[in-house]
């Protein structure tokens, strides 16, 4: 493998914990241009087997379902303009899997 890659599989294996994936994940916002990485990983997530892809879709959903959640009880609804608009978002993503409006992907 070129010294510049990095080895994936080994990176998974390693990430035991949601919330250690969950720091990865805020160190990468934090750092790169989110708007064309997030394109780069749903344009990725495409090729991949298609149960993996609806693994992809329900996983951000229940994230964020799970993001407005603690939201709540961490915070009780006050926002700032910073994640206002997240919080809003989510919380209607939330609403439209309760109401079914939005069905999240079976596992198959």
């Amino acid at each position: 493998m070129p010294e510049s890659e990095i080895n994936c599989y080994e990176i998974s294996r390693q990430l035991r914990k949601g919330e250690d994936f969950g720091d990865v994940l805020a160190d990468v916002l934090n750092r790169y241009d989110f708007l064309g990485f997030s394109k780069a990983v749903g344009a990725k997530m495409v090729e991949k087997h298609r149960t993996l892809q609806g693994c992809f879709v329900r996983f951000c959903l229940d994230a964020l379902v799970s993001y407005a959640d603690e939201y709540e009880k961490q915070f009780r609804g006050f926002t700032d303009p910073r994640n206002e608009g997240a919080v809003k978002v989510a919380k209607q993503i939330k609403q439209m899997i309760e109401n079914e409006q939005i069905q999240r992907p079976p596992f198959i």
